[in-house]
């Protein structure tokens, strides 16, 4: 049985909005636009069976973390358009829609990212989120989404114990205008579950062996080693 989620809004105008969806569905497009592999004539070679690793040139498509991480858990989804000018150097932030999706700050007590305006903005939250017991969430910046204009700020609540919506801080990027579009993922929600960790330092020679030969097994594959051979992968819907 799978773990679940319970998303709700937080008041009955909220049911309007988008909810929450798992990250898959909001593959970003530069993603979807990557072709798989950079070389001339290296998709030929794919087709025709002749391709290894060291005759194409991979793209990041290949990159089966990167595309794992990037579609973890699921999206908050901006649920109205949001217009940004920049003002007295500063951005301003507007929107048609009585639901603001935005709280300024007035304090600036965070460190700003660099290539990020000195302002303190927070995504107002309209859906809450209840996690089973023993769970808690990582609310983060969209993973892999750095083509935003906009990074949002990290926390790690109790979401079993603590199943409400709130305030997430977020920055605008440095000479940014435009439009920040409805559906936009503005952040990760990533399931955690708690549990104890100890490190170790591991030494023995022994166990640095096996790790060689991994590396000597992944070398004899032509592509694809980890999708193939080690990748198990996680599904959230």
């Amino acid at each position: 049985m799978p773990n679940t989620i319970t998303f709700y809004p937080w008041d009955r105008k909220a049911e309007e909005l988008m909810p929450p969806a798992a990250a898959r569905k909001n593959i970003a497009p530069y993603w979807k636009d990557m072709p798989r592999f950079h070389g001339d004539g290296d998709l030929e070679k794919f087709k025709n069976g002749e391709a290894n690793r060291n005759n194409v040139f991979l793209s990041m498509k290949h990159c089966m973390p990167y595309y794992d991480a990037m579609t973890a858990g699921y999206h908050y989804l901006l649920h109205t358009d949001i217009n940004v000018k920049i003002i007295d150097g500063l951005p301003r932030l507007s929107w048609n829609h009585d639901m603001e999706p935005v709280a300024n700050r007035v304090l600036h007590e965070m460190p700003v990212p660099s290539g990020h305006y000195q302002a303190h903005f927070g995504w107002q939250m309209y859906w809450g989120f209840q996690m089973p017991e023993g769970w808690s969430a990582m609310i983060t910046h969209p993973i892999n989404r750095y083509d935003l204009p906009f990074s949002t700020v990290s926390g790690l609540a109790d979401y079993d114990v603590y199943p409400l919506p709130g305030n997430v801080s977020f920055h605008i990027k440095d000479n940014f205008e435009g439009v920040i579009e409805a559906g936009t993922p503005i952040m990760s929600i990533i399931p955690i579950k708690r549990e104890d960790w100890e490190a170790e330092i591991n030494t023995d020679r022994e166990f640095f062996e096996q790790k060689i030969e991994l590396i000597k097994e992944k070398e004899s594959v032509p592509m694809a080693h980890y999708k193939k051979g080690y990748r198990i992968g996680m599904t959230s819907s």
